[in-house]
């Protein structure tokens, strides 16, 4: 019995492009194998068969069933379509029902495809008397099924009688036939095997009574190759990967455009296809195109010894297509180097009123310094500016500095002030460039002390000659004193000494250092002693003796300013011609000392001399002359003449 499956006999369909095609190739397959793309295809038509299903066994009272008829399908397929190689798998037969030598059911036909374009599937095996149903062809333009085989029954033994010569009917379908051919069962009076099934996709044929079936046909796989007649170049669409004419080939992503070719067909050139990314806006300002790359910084200028690539200060921002990676915002930086300050710590103390000068300078490698100032900080707490030798002062951070126009690399600057309240200064510098101000890293305290006051008082104030006085001192806010008049402070702030014996009026005074040092000293009152220096007058008489020869001489004498226990007097002589300095000779016989009382006295003395030549007499105290001298003039003797 024929299955009833749709036939298609001859040439394959028509191609779809026959105006610019023609056929060139036609391949048979039919194991499973690689169909290769060639070069200047338009399209291909493939026809698919799927393999036929095995026939059963016959039994006892009657032949068995036919296997089912492979699928067939068959579809264009343009080269657009096409990957360079796709996979061909043809499908096996069935296997047949087998009874004897360990017996085997039989088995369905196998699939058969062209990649995953275009396949069909095999023929169900037969089930007892019960015949296979056909495959099922899908993915082309048109699809069929294979012929389902009848079922074989009873009633159909005597009308599947064999022929006189022992052969019987088998149902394969005829070469060419669109679908597999299903089998038919062998007759009760025809003992033989199942024919095999007609290739291709033929399903095979139930056997005679207790005998095997036959076995499915293979499937078959059929294309048919069309080139291209005439040339056509490509040609590149705007819209990147696509064409106008071609097709769309060795796309690239590139990180500034994308690229592709358009292929051309039947030798036609294919074109070399861009399209630009869009560019990216900066934050600053300006674009970048896509696939560049910008260093992007935090700050516009970082401060030495920073750099504008220190960590956290500048990161790379790359364009892709318009989009911009996450970094900083502005597009340059300048390593700024602040100004040097020169300014060495040197602490000083003065006293209050007392002037102080500093000088600073400082040094810009940028050479944009525009300010540099020497400030200090109140014993309170406030801020004085100065400016040039005049001070500004105020207790807010702002004021005039000392500015320079146009900016400069180096600066020195002074200041001269006189501190007007007590306590400790704080004096720095600073400079100023286009970034900001700079601090001197070291700073000069100045300790601003009172003045020192010294006092000096002396005691008794009069006393006699060769008599002392206790010299006494004190001062504040002083270190150290120093004295005038002959005495000695020892450097000591206060103290008391005495003075020694004094002969003459003498004058006393202190002056003390303060924690200013020696432009800082302070002056006592200038204390006086009046000394009481003996005075008074001599006579003598007689004015003239004899030479060589032993005269009495009356002298009368008035002393002022002595005192009994402080004062010695005596009445000395020396030869015409002597200096009154020289100590002279007590008088021959005469007392060592005159009569002393407090204050004045008046006394008269005879005395005994000898004097051989003119000759002064004199009141001397305490080794002083206290009067002065008379003359004794000599009279030559009678014999010197």
């Amino acid at each position: 019995m024929i299955g009833t499956a749709a036939v298609f006999v001859g040439a394959p369909i028509a191609p779809v492009f026959a105006a610019t095609s023609q056929l060139t190739a036609v391949h048979v397959y039919t194991a499973n194998t690689v169909w290769v793309k060639p070069a200047n295809l338009n399209h291909i038509i493939v026809k698919v068969w799927g393999g036929g299903g095995g026939g059963f066994c016959g039994y006892v009272y009657g032949g068995g069933a036919g296997g089912g008829g492979g699928g067939y399908a068959v579809g264009t397929v343009n080269n657009v379509l096409l990957p360079d190689s796709v996979r061909v798998t043809v499908g096996s037969g069935g296997g047949k029902c087998r009874l004897y030598s360990n017996y085997y059911p039989d088995t369905s036909g196998g699939e058969s495809s062209f990649g995953s374009i275009i396949g069909a599937t095999g023929g169900a095996p037969a089930d007892s008397f019960w015949g296979g149903i056909g495959g099922v062809g899908y993915g082309g333009h048109l699809n069929l099924s294979g012929s389902k085989a009848i079922n074989n029954s009873s009633s159909l033994v005597y009308a599947n009688e064999c022929m006189h010569d022992g052969s019987c009917w088998t149902g394969s379908g005829p070469v060419g036939s669109p679908g597999g051919s299903a089998g038919t069962g062998h007759g009760i009076g025809g003992y033989f095997s199942g024919s095999p099934g007609q290739i291709p996709g033929g399903g095979g044929a139930g056997g005679g009574p207790l005998f095997d079936g036959g076995p499915g046909a293979r499937g078959q796989v059929i294309v048919y190759e069309y080139e291209n007649t005439v040339k056509v170049n490509g040609t590149c669409s705007p819209a990147h990967y696509t064409c106008t004419a071609g097709t769309s080939i060795q796309n690239v992503n590139g990180s500034a455009s994308w690229t592709w070719k358009c292929t051309g067909a039947n030798g036609g050139s294919a074109a070399t296809c861009s399209e630009t990314k869009s560019a990216c806006t900066l934050p600053w300002g300006g674009t970048t195109p896509s696939g560049t790359s910008v260093t992007s910084y935090r700050t516009l200028s970082v401060t030495s010894p920073l750099t504008c690539s220190s960590a956290f200060q500048s990161k790379t921002r790359t364009c892709d297509n318009g989009t911009l990676s996450w970094g900083y915002t502005k597009g340059s930086c300048t390593v700024n180097h602040p100004p040097v300050i020169h300014f060495p710590s040197s602490n000083k103390t003065i006293t209050l009123g007392q002037s102080v000068t500093y000088s600073s300078s400082a040094t810009d490698a940028d050479g944009n310094m525009n300010n540099l100032a020497l400030n200090w900080r109140n014993p309170d707490g406030s801020y004085n500016w100065s400016r040039g030798q005049s001070s500004y002062q105020a207790t807010v951070s702002s004021g005039p500095y000392f500015h320079y126009a146009p900016a400069r690399s180096r600066g020195l600057y002074s200041i001269s002030f006189t501190p007007t309240s007590l306590g400790t200064y704080k004096i720095y510098s600073v400079a100023h460039d286009p970034v900001g101000w700079v601090y001197s890293s070291s700073s000069s305290y100045l300790k601003v002390v009172p003045k020192p006051i010294a006092t000096i008082t002396v005691a008794p104030s009069t006393i006699y000659s060769g008599q002392s006085t206790q010299i006494s001192w004190s001062s504040t806010n002083a270190t150290s004193c120093v004295s005038t008049g002959g005495f000695s402070t020892g450097g000591r702030t206060a103290g008391s000494v005495s003075s020694g014996p004094l002969t003459t009026q003498t004058q006393y005074q202190v002056y003390c250092y303060g924690a200013g040092g020696s432009s800082a000293r302070a002056y006592s009152d200038t204390q006086s002693v009046t000394v009481l220096v003996p005075a008074g007058t001599l006579i003598a008489y007689p004015s003239r003796v004899e030479e060589g020869t032993p005269t009495p001489i009356k002298f009368t004498w008035t002393l002022n300013n002595v005192k009994k226990g402080v004062n010695t007097c005596s009445i000395n002589k020396r030869a015409t011609g002597t200096s009154m300095h020289v100590p002279g000779r007590h008088i021959a016989g005469s007392y060592m000392s005159l009569p002393v009382t407090r204050g004045r006295i008046s006394s008269e003395k005879t005395l005994p001399d000898t004097i051989n030549t003119q000759t002064k007499y004199y009141i001397e105290c305490n080794g002083k002359i206290a009067s002065p001298p008379v003359i004794i003039n000599v009279v030559p003797t009678f014999n010197n003449f």
